[in-house]
């Protein structure tokens, strides 16, 4: 592993909580046309699914927080680490992220001089304990496997949840619970990264003159793992209860819903095909004071259809449109979600900026095409 990816984990904890979805639940509103309940699930789950994509990933790469290092491996390279907070309002997951706020050296000399190899051999001494745990690099070791662990149930979710995609029975729904229980548990369950978060930098004053700062660092990247757990945990907890009890949440369902009402929708408004259909779009969310707080890259296929989407920010899409959290609750809450969607645009509530000067001229149109829908609902 090169320190390049050692160092990377924080930007794919960014990039995870950029992923980030509002973790509420919803249910379905009165639409142009009602999805059919099995598109509904799948609709739940592919959403699932790509939310435990980004949880495999991120935590992934936090695995290396926790390498009991070894002279040869610190021979090898020079690791900086580092140190994130989710503590701060910013774009991304569940309306927080992943905050850069600190760089650090770990090693400042390599080798077994080094007071990280210092820590990981004396074991993890925390507030109130005199003795040492996890000594000869055990208790590191274990915290590791923890998120290796955590690592390999995102990755069950996602295949459950891709299973229930192609079948949406009660027998791949009830083994997709049965996953997201265990992940959840394991979520809760990060034994010794909490005993790691409460070490105690000042036991290991006069042992070793860089140990006290290597294991306050280390209690800050720990901290910052079970903090980034405690997200997921909550946003797993309400998509278990969603694809579960059939109360369906709002994004997934807007989609089913979309889909469901795409036929009618061409059949009636003769500009579609060419403004909607076969577009990629960025769609914001932004908060009071302007900041964004999701974003979810949508396809749409030759038909005007969903083709695919995904929970971050897509490349050289055609729009991006912006609209605030109120405005995106009020839509997603509504029992006509459709007709909500196309007030809000025309009240200004939601914004479309197209990209391109082709994709200028094409959305000069679009006012008449908004008027055209407004007839339907």
């Amino acid at each position: 592993m090169t320190s390049r990816t050692r160092r990377s984990f924080v930007r794919l904890c960014c990039a995870g909580a950029a992923a980030g979805i509002l973790g509420t639940t919803g249910s379905v509103g009165t639409a142009a046309a009602t999805p059919d309940p099995d598109d509904l699930k799948r609709e739940q789950a592919r959403f699932i699914a790509k939310f435990a994509s980004k949880g495999e990933w991120a935590f992934g790469e936090l695995k290396p927080v926790f390498d009991p290092p070894t002279g040869e491996e610190l021979g090898e390279q020079f690791l900086e680490a580092l140190v994130p907070s989710i503590t701060d309002l910013l774009p991304g997951f569940v309306g927080q992220a992943v905050q850069l706020k600190e760089r650090m050296e770990w090693y400042e000399s390599l080798g077994e001089d080094s007071g990280f190899y210092f820590v990981s051999k004396t074991g993890c001494i925390e507030f109130g304990e005199t003795t040492p745990t996890g000594s000869g690099g055990d208790g590191l070791q274990q915290a590791k496997s923890e998120v290796e662990t955590l690592v390999g149930d995102f990755a069950d979710v996602e295949d459950r949840a891709r299973d229930c995609v192609d079948d949406p029975s009660t027998e791949n729904v009830d083994q997709l619970v049965t996953a997201m229980e265990t992940l959840t548990d394991t979520l809760d369950g990060l034994e010794w990264v909490d005993r790691w978060s409460n070490v105690d930098p000042d036991a290991y004053q006069g042992r070793h003159p860089k140990a006290p700062q290597s294991a306050g660092r280390l209690q800050g990247n720990a901290q910052a793992v079970l903090d980034l757990a405690s997200e997921f945990s909550d946003v797993v907890g309400d998509q278990r209860t969603a694809i579960r009890d059939g109360e369906y949440q709002p994004f997934p369902s807007a989609l089913a819903t979309y889909d469901a009402s795409v036929d009618d929708i061409r059949s009636n408004v003769p500009l579609f095909d060419s403004i909607i259909a076969g577009d990629s779009y960025n769609v914001r969310t932004e908060n009071g004071d302007g900041e964004r707080v999701t974003v979810r890259y949508v396809n749409t296929g030759s038909s005007g259809e969903i083709a695919d989407y995904e929970l971050e920010a897509g490349d050289s899409v055609d729009a991006d449109v912006v609209l605030d959290e109120q405005t995106f609750s009020e839509i997603t809450e509504a029992d006509d979600s459709m007709a909500v969607a196309v007030d809000a645009y025309q009240s200004g509530d939601v914004q479309v900026d197209p990209n391109g000067l082709g994709n200028v001229v094409k959305y000069k149109a679009l006012p008449q095409f908004i008027n055209a829908l407004s007839g339907l609902f």
